[in-house]
């Protein structure tokens, strides 16, 4: 079921946030979402974030998503996506302390700047076990980090994407360790409209097989 607005803790700052919660008995797997840029409008009212909120509580996922700092009721300004992957550091600290949650089965989901910033820490970070990335905006700085990353990771672009053209997604892909998967949607650009159904729907379920 949908819960009240929440907040927790980035460092000094206070972050602003949802979080979905199935009703389902027992420990649940859960996934956290970054929305896109924050100096472009980005935020987690985003109709792909919300729409992948409502695919994972579908799935029986517990999905938080929440504001990068200086965005909406989140204290604190824009940070160059690093102080962005410290946010995202205690989303995932948050998420994890919460006793519906089962810490072996932490996923994280990044569109946009999201997919740049969270890619890493996904990466990084021994709590997540799976990443899905839509759109990644990868071209924002240095990706080496997927040249090692074993951890299942999704990747999805649309072709018609003008922001992050689907070319430099796919060879981001292709750099990518194995286990991956990839997928381009026909039609769709960086915004999805129309899409987000689909799109979010195939990964919750992609999810769902991953983290069990």
């Amino acid at each position: 079921m949908k819960q009240p607005p929440i907040t927790f803790p980035s460092g000094k700052l206070s972050l602003s946030g949802y979080i979905y919660i199935p009703d389902s008995p027992g420990l649940l797997p859960g996934v956290v979402i970054c929305h896109p840029h924050p100096l472009h409008g980005g935020s987690m009212s985003n109709p792909v974030v919300r729409q992948m909120g409502n695919a994972l509580l579908e799935q029986g996922i517990v999905a938080l998503m929440f504001n990068f700092r200086g965005v909406g009721k989140s204290t604190g300004r824009y940070a160059d996506g690093i102080g962005e992957q410290e946010d995202i550091v205690a989303a995932l600290d948050w998420l994890a302390m919460q006793p519906q949650v089962d810490t072996s089965k932490i996923g994280l989901f990044g569109y946009s700047f999201g997919g740049y910033t969270g890619g890493p820490v996904a990466c990084r970070d021994i709590r997540v076990k799976a990443m899905a990335l839509i759109s990644p905006a990868v071209q924002m700085g240095n990706s080496d980090y997927i040249e090692t990353c074993k951890k299942p990771k999704f990747i999805v672009v649309g072709e018609n994407d003008d922001m992050v053209p689907p070319e430099i997604v796919k060879a981001f892909f292709d750099r990518a360790s194995e286990p991956k998967q990839f997928r381009s949607f026909p039609g769709a650009d960086h915004f999805w409209m129309g899409h987000e159904t689909s799109v979010c729907n195939i990964i919750a379920s992609w999810f769902k097989k991953e983290l069990g």
